[in-house]
């Protein structure tokens, strides 16, 4: 059975209300869909005790989440796509981007396309686009003081 990863800007009602309509979908055709909230990987500047900085940034990968997933779908605007973008790397698996925010200028696909993308999602026919990362970690001696996923 094939899986896919739902990850979700909860704040916005219009991307949870699609969210709800991709996950029908694709449960519909025989795929395990496995929800989780796009603020797992939101990087806490301000907060000195975030997850990130004891365990790195790993630690953003959502519970249930692995590299059998065929691919995780993002729901929101430009920074829920960052987010996601930490919650998968340390998987390495690939994500569909569809707009639910305002601009959407890092957003693979609008809400307009989302049939289109939902069927070549089923059909996986897509293509790949690879994105550079890089993991800043600040160090205090041998003591991990913050890291994060950039």
């Amino acid at each position: 059975m094939p899986r896919v990863g739902l990850i979700v800007n909860d704040g916005k009602e219009l991307a949870v209300e699609t969210s709800q309509v991709i996950q029908t979908r694709l449960e519909k055709e025989g795929w395990e869909v496995i929800r989780a909230s796009s603020a797992g990987g939101i990087v806490g500047f301000a907060n000195p005790d975030q997850h990130m900085r004891i365990v790195g940034y790993n630690a953003c990968v959502p519970d249930g989440f692995d590299s059998r997933m065929s691919l995780a779908i993002v729901l929101g605007g430009d920074g829920t796509v960052l987010s996601a973008a930490r919650q998968t790397a340390p998987i390495q698996i690939p994500i569909l981007t569809i707009n639910t925010g305002h601009m959407g200028f890092l957003a693979e696909a609008y809400l307009s396309d989302l049939d289109k993308a939902i069927e070549q999602v089923l059909s996986m026919q897509w293509m790949l686009e690879e994105r550079t990362s890089l993991v800043v970690t600040v160090m205090r001696g041998d003591q991990r003081r913050w890291e994060a996923l950039c």
